[in-house]
């Protein structure tokens, strides 16, 4: 009995374990030094960059990387295939529970969720389900948090009338404000 209750508490200990590390997505680490090779065109703002992704799987259409002052990845965005003509929202919603369930078997229940179109809205019809998207009056989220400072949000974006897509966000939160204070404060310096 003792036997089976060690093996037991060292299962649970394990599972802790795996669910608290930092996540990879593609194959890139949050906190991470970023091999050069895989950035490409930075955004407008030069505070992103296009990710080649060295593991990318079939959800993946684009991916885009936030770096800080030393290289390191603190937030990677991963872009899903675009849905087409679906103003129901069908392909878009079948794809976002399948995500969400890989991202629940990887690491444990949502923290959070978000659900909701916006009271009042005239886009409450099934076949509006995209154009709330689209006109920010429906939020669909789940994010899942952790103690080692990462965050990660599966939410659906609205592109046109029947055109979504369902984004990753993954953010490494301690790294992530570490650098938005250290850029403020370089502007009230002046520097």
């Amino acid at each position: 009995m003792i036997k089976y209750l060690a093996l037991m508490s060292f299962l649970l200990l394990a599972i802790d374990v795996q669910a608290q590390q930092m996540p990879s997505p593609g194959g890139v680490e949050l906190g991470s030094v970023v091999p050069k090779k895989l950035l490409s065109k930075p955004t407008p703002s030069g505070k992103a960059y296009t990710l080649t992704l060295p593991k990318p799987n079939s959800f993946v259409a684009n991916s885009i990387v936030r770096l800080n002052g030393k290289g390191q990845a603190i937030k990677i965005v991963i872009i899903g295939k675009n849905h087409s003509n679906d103003s129901y929202g069908s392909f878009c919603k079948s794809e976002y529970e399948d995500t969400k369930q890989a991202l629940t078997e990887k690491y444990g229940s949502p923290t959070g969720s978000f659900d909701r179109l916006a009271p009042g809205s005239v886009w409450e019809e099934p076949r509006d389900f995209v154009m709330s998207l689209y006109k920010n009056e429906y939020v669909k989220a789940d994010y899942w948090t952790n103690d080692l400072g990462f965050a990660i949000e599966l939410r659906m974006e609205g592109i046109s009338t029947d055109d979504c897509y369902n984004a990753i966000e993954y953010e490494h939160s301690l790294l992530f404000n570490e650098e938005i204070a250290r850029q403020e404060i370089k502007e009230k310096e002046g520097f």
